[in-house]
């Protein structure tokens, strides 16, 4: 019952992550094709660029990312000013789980558009990925700097915090990721987690019920937190 439940929530979770995700991307690629023009002369090619770009769009979208990578590098190659498409490019390499050529591209498109908040965001998720916790921390904060409302980028340089072991900066982020995003199920189970590991049992168990309270699915992942922690108390 637990491992049904919590695949259900798991899902839920990042399909609703992936929707706000989404959504960035479509406007990122609306805004770019007013910028393209055609991608070769037209007695050669029909296809004009923003027609490439939502091609690219919709194998992003589909889940094949080798046919998005090849356009936006086609793309790219016609206009490689447009930090856009390294950024687009940058997302399907992520999605392959290519950390190091999605940091690339990511780079790259910082060097052309230095204040570009998603940017720094998504390179912090890949050296995170990578288990380069320091260089995440450092883009997660620059991306904070760029845009404070962002409740992703403290949730995640919480998560980076705790596994460094930070775990009152942790707190910190957490509470500002839940300030954001007061109903994120998930932010409150980790703060949960980061106020048991400094032994604040009371606020703890109000985090936790607070996870019950929104998301009743995630009970059991609660419970068994509470029983595998108390089993290693006892040994």
């Amino acid at each position: 019952m637990f491992k049904d439940n919590r695949g259900c929530a798991v899902k839920r979770e990042k399909e609703a992550t992936g929707m706000r995700r989404w959504k960035k991307v479509v406007f990122l690629v609306l805004g770019l094709a007013l910028w393209m023009g055609p991608l070769a002369s037209p007695a050669s090619a029909r296809m004009t660029g923003s027609d490439a770009l939502r091609r690219g769009l919709s194998y992003y979208k589909q889940g094949d990312y080798d046919k998005a990578i090849a356009i936006y590098t086609k793309l790219i190659e016609k206009r490689p000013d447009l930090a856009g498409l390294y950024f687009l490019r940058g997302l399907a390499y992520a999605k392959k789980g290519k950390a190091d050529q999605a940091i690339a591209d990511y780079t790259r498109a910082l060097e052309l558009k230095p204040d570009d908040a998603k940017a720094y965001y998504n390179r912090g998720l890949a050296y995170h990925k990578k288990g380069d916790l320091d260089r995440a921390i450092a883009d997660y904060t620059k991306a904070i700097e760029l845009k404070p409302d962002g409740a992703s980028a403290y949730y995640n340089r919480a998560i980076a915090h705790e596994k460094k072991g930070e775990i009152d900066a942790a707190i910190a982020d957490f509470t500002k990721a839940i300030d954001l995003r007061p109903d994120d199920a998930k932010a409150y189970y980790h703060r949960g987690r980061a106020y048991d590991k400094k032994g604040d049992a009371d606020r703890a168990a109000a985090d936790f019920e607070k996870v019950k309270t929104l998301r009743p699915d995630l009970a059991d992942l609660v419970e068994t937190f509470l029983k595998a922690r108390k089993a290693g108390q006892e040994k």
